[in-house]
């Protein structure tokens, strides 16, 4: 008896997605097609083929060639991409708007393989579970990505002269095997507004910006590069984990610490910055750390732990700094 409800179980769950399967469509548009009709047929307020409206599952694929001023609003669960590997995809704007703006929250979306430039934001809005990979985002004045949710995977893509490349509020998102090439001056490439999200494997190098900022708790960044950059790693909060980051050539702060408890530092390597690491707050710990020709390995206020760190040719190993000075500031 029991094998049979299982049997009957595999096979509605079996139908299920074979019918969900059945339903969704595919979809090609080329650049023949106005901006204003691929903005409608995206959007659903007109069909996208046959008196067929876009429905959850579908995939969009674009032609290869430039598309001028689109902003899509996406608010279904579809993926968004090129007719094949070879094409090339790009969404050119007149630095104004958003190229594509998610606005189903509890919605999947995939979006892979275009190329967004000259835009204000390239992707913005607020959603759940969204995939956004092999992307490319160049010049789109303010944000590449900006986007609240959760269960986030942005990763594999590239962003070159976006002031500010990828900014997340939310949790348990991952953010990680990115490329960044140059940001806007003295502004965040990868900010993180939030709890236990993943940065990882991200390569930075931006001669006028900060590589990576972070504010809330539980957050892991780990196996970054960040490489002549004004600031390497900015994390606010507590219980974070800053592990096997590698931070060459910072003009400022190898690894900053500005606030919070119970963060360990461990396994990084850090090297010709002014500061290699530099730890505020208090019950923060780090280890195991390479600090090597900085002007200040690490400095930090007292209450915070240091242990097993390995100093080489830096001016000054350690400086502990007066909590009390530098509260007079604020």
């Amino acid at each position: 008896m029991f094998k049979k409800i299982i049997v009957i179980l595999l096979t509605i769950i079996f139908l299920g997605m074979f019918v969900a399967s059945a339903s969704a469509a595919t979809y090609t548009i080329s650049n023949s097609t106005d901006v204003t009709t691929i903005n409608k047929m995206v959007s659903g307020k007109i069909p996208i083929k046959n008196n067929n409206f876009i429905k959850n599952g579908d995939v969009v694929k674009f032609k290869p060639g430039n598309y001028k001023n689109l902003q899509l609003i996406v608010k279904k669960s579809i993926t968004i991409t090129k007719t094949n590997k070879k094409a090339k995809v790009t969404f050119i704007g007149n630095n104004t708007g958003t190229a594509i703006n998610l606005t189903n929250k509890n919605k999947k979306v995939n979006l892979n393989n275009i190329i967004i430039r000259n835009y204000k934001y390239g992707i913005s809005g607020i959603i759940n579970s969204a995939k956004i990979t092999k992307m490319t985002f160049y010049k789109n004045s303010f944000k590449g990505i900006s986007i609240k949710g959760s269960k986030l995977k942005i990763t594999h893509n590239k962003f070159s002269e976006n002031r500010i490349s990828i900014y997340v509020r939310g949790k348990n998102n991952i953010i990680s095997s990115n490329r960044i090439n140059k940001g806007g001056f003295l502004s965040p490439l990868i900010l993180i507004n939030g709890n236990n999200n993943l940065i990882s494997h991200n390569k930075i190098k931006a001669p006028e910006s900060y590589a990576i900022s972070l504010y809330g708790n539980n957050n892991k960044i780990s196996k970054n590069t960040a490489y002549k950059c004004m600031n390497g790693i900015d994390a606010g909060g507590d219980r974070n984990s800053i592990s096997y980051n590698k931070i060459y050539y910072i003009h400022y702060n190898g690894i900053y610490i500005e606030e919070g408890k119970y963060s360990t530092v461990k396994y990084n390597t850090v090297k010709d910055s002014v500061s290699g690491l530099t730890i505020w707050g208090e019950k923060n710990t780090a280890s195991y750390n390479k600090l090597y020709r900085n002007e200040i390995g690490i400095e930090y206020f007292e209450g915070n732990k240091l242990f097993k760190n390995k100093f080489k040719d830096n001016n000054k190993n350690t400086k502990i700094e007066d909590k009390g000075k530098y509260e007079l500031y604020y």
